[in-house]
């Protein structure tokens, strides 16, 4: 493992894992950790800490972690860019995190033509860009320091959802290539970006879509928010898996030729069309070490290794053999 048992306890104890990613260097990872807090994780008032730790695995012990804590902040996703070459995370609120200096600054932009503002329910990376996803489907994307491109004027929204007047958000977004970029959400809410715009395509259920992965095969997976798992591409989807779970996944991600599927109650993949435990997958079965630290999934950069991390710790897969890079104390 990749602390000793003094760094350990700085950096880790009275902490559990919320999300994780690759940096853009080999062996740099980005964390976001949640105070342990029982009443404040109940009740959230007032909201546990929120740590950044950042970790640069070949360093000596003594330089390989650095931590910044921030207090009010509401459970922040994380990922990471290579221009400039650092990590980006941002609260629901829309608060700026960075490692170099406690605070850039806040995506809250107020929607044309409401009183709302945007909050942010993931960070994502597609390509070498960041990209933010908030409410009103506004999508962020990152094009420096401190500067966000909103494309929310870019994007056709359905009119019964302004009639409405709900808040609705894009919870996921994936690409082939920053030309060819899905991103989903509420009410069964299927966009296409084709490099020029944003275009509705039609998805046949009319339900929150939580996950979105553009895979090696060709096609798009999305999971919606009882775990069934559709696939298809454009404007032809069919449903591949029928689910009924209590909880939605967090994230999904294809990795040694097929899809992996992450939430707090475990790790799954697709094999043979059907969703399996990836513990009791027939092809490759993670050790049940493994199988414990589930929650959340990222690949790197160079799509050689997947990062899987949770309330229990993390680790790195290579395709052939995994690594549990730390383990920590889970959510009381």
């Amino acid at each position: 493992m990749i602390f000793d048992e003094t760094t350990k306890k700085d950096f880790l104890d009275g902490y559990y894992i919320y999300d994780g990613c690759f940096g853009f260097e080999e062996g740099r990872y980005g964390f976001v950790l949640i105070e342990n807090d029982k009443d404040k994780l109940n009740y959230r008032d007032p909201l546990p800490d929120t740590r950044l730790l950042y970790i640069k695995y070949f360093s000596p012990m003594d330089e390989r972690f650095y931590s910044v804590t921030f207090k009010d902040i509401d459970f922040s996703t994380i990922n990471s860019s290579p221009n400039p070459n650092d990590y980006i995370t941002i609260d629901t609120s829309g608060i700026i995190l960075s490692w170099e200096n406690d605070c850039e600054g806040r995506i809250n932009g107020e929607i044309p033509g409401t009183n709302r503002f945007s909050s942010i329910s993931k960070v994502v990376k597609v390509g070498q860009s960041v990209y933010a996803l908030g409410a009103w489907f506004r999508i962020y994307k990152r094009i420096g320091e401190g500067e966000w491109e909103n494309n929310f004027n870019t994007l056709p929204i359905p009119y019964h959802m302004i009639e409405n007047g709900g808040t609705y958000h894009f919870q996921d977004m994936a690409g082939f290539s920053e030309d060819d970029m899905y991103a989903v959400g509420d009410e069964g809410s299927v966009y296409h970006f084709d490099g020029k715009k944003w275009n509705e395509t039609a998805f046949p259920a009319n339900i929150e879509l939580t996950t979105v992965t553009c895979a090696g095969n060709g096609q798009v997976y999305i999971s919606d928010r009882d775990c069934n798992i559709w696939m298809g591409r454009n404007s032809t989807w069919e449903k591949l898996v029928e689910q009924n779970m209590s909880l939605s996944f967090f994230d999904s991600a294809w990795f040694d030729d097929r899809m992996w599927f992450t939430n707090d109650y475990g790790i799954w993949v697709l094999e043979n069309d059907k969703l399996v435990l990836a513990i009791n997958a027939q092809h490759k079965p993670i050790p049940e070490k493994v199988a414990i630290l589930c929650g959340r999934i990222d690949i790197s950069p160079d799509n050689k290794k997947m990062l899987v991390c949770g309330q229990k710790g993390a680790a790195v897969f290579d395709g052939n053999t995994w690594e549990v890079l730390f383990t920590c104390e889970p959510m009381k």
